[in-house]
């Protein structure tokens, strides 16, 4: 159980994103309580879908394993870590660091945790992925006691719009199908065999998207802003190293750390793309790439469940 434990707390860290964390608290100010409903719902439950699905066995290595679905999942890796870069870039720019120092220390971040995770690879994801966890979590909770004890200005959120819900039921869609073809998820879930460590981690997410509601409510002050710089950075790096593991798929662990360094280096190609516009393309392709590897799962195990139900009869 510990185990599992100690996975789910990893599951919830990978999963995060700097996207939940940011884009969070816009979701609520900007769309309503309504979008976010939905829009953290899904968020939170497909942790334990996947966990279900790799639990009955529907997916594995028989899936994965095939080159076009291989190459297209670590394409989404790729597409993963930009948009990690492009959201500590754009906390950093908003503090008040200058563009060109802003893209310095998110390049400095993604090689720092590229190359610590070259050695020990998924175990060490793990190990770090618990202490960024809690350290955002804890951020979290002193961000939101900040806010209370110094009685800041409270935001009302607006009533969400057909268009913010529609918003809200294509993201379900996205973020539902995400861990599906995500390989992070995949290798979690060779590690933990059974599957239960998902719905650990879909629990952790949870306390954490009900945090992130509550934190959506105040006005920041600076202070404020610097303890959630701490928690960007925290989320962000945690799911950076989980992505540079899952890049080692690629042929082996020195190829797959070499393409994940150029990426950080060279990640301003897409800095014009917002961070929500980025995550909707790529959500798109990712959308697609379940529904293929869902499909070919359902195809691989069809002639077992006929096999079942006929020796049933």
């Amino acid at each position: 159980m510990q185990r599992d434990v100690k996975t789910g707390a990893s599951i919830a860290a990978s999963w995060a994103w700097g996207t939940s964390l940011i884009v969070g608290m816009q979701i609520a100010q900007q769309k309503g309580l309504g979008a976010w409903a939905v829009w953290a719902a899904a968020n939170t439950l497909t942790l334990a879908f996947f966990g279900l699905l790799a639990r009955c066995g529907l997916l594995g290595r028989h899936v994965f394993d095939r080159p076009g679905i291989k190459v297209m999942a670590l394409v989404i890796q790729c597409f993963c870590l930009v948009i990690q870069m492009n959201i500590l870039f754009m906390v950093l720019r908003d503090m008040g660091v200058p563009e060109g120092g802003a893209s310095l220390a998110a390049a400095a971040v993604g090689w720092a945790f590229t190359l610590a995770m070259y050695r020990h690879g998924l175990s060490a994801s793990i190990w770090t992925d618990c202490w960024q966890w809690g350290m955002t979590m804890l951020a979290i909770v002193v961000i939101i006691g900040m806010g209370l004890w110094q009685d800041v200005p409270r935001i009302a959120f607006p009533e969400s719009s057909s268009d913010d819900m529609l918003w809200g039921l294509w993201s379900a869609c996205i973020l539902l199908s995400g861990p599906i073809g995500d390989v992070q998820h995949w290798q979690r879930a060779e590690v933990t065999g059974r599957g239960t460590a998902f719905f650990w981690g879909s629990f952790f997410f949870g306390l954490y998207m009900l945090l992130v509601l509550v934190m959506a409510q105040l006005q920041f002050t600076t202070g404020m802003n610097l303890v959630l710089l701490v928690a960007v950075l925290c989320v962000t790096s945690s799911t950076i190293d989980s992505i540079a593991v899952a890049l080692h798929e690629i042929s082996n662990r020195k190829v797959g750390t070499v393409v994940a360094l150029l990426i950080c280096s060279f990640w301003g190609v897409f800095a014009h793309i917002g961070i929500i516009e980025l995550w909707s393309r790529a959500g798109v392709f990712r959308v697609a790439f379940a529904l293929l590897i869902l499909g070919m799962a359902w195809k691989a195990w069809r002639p077992i469940l006929d096999a079942s139900l006929k020796s049933a009869h």
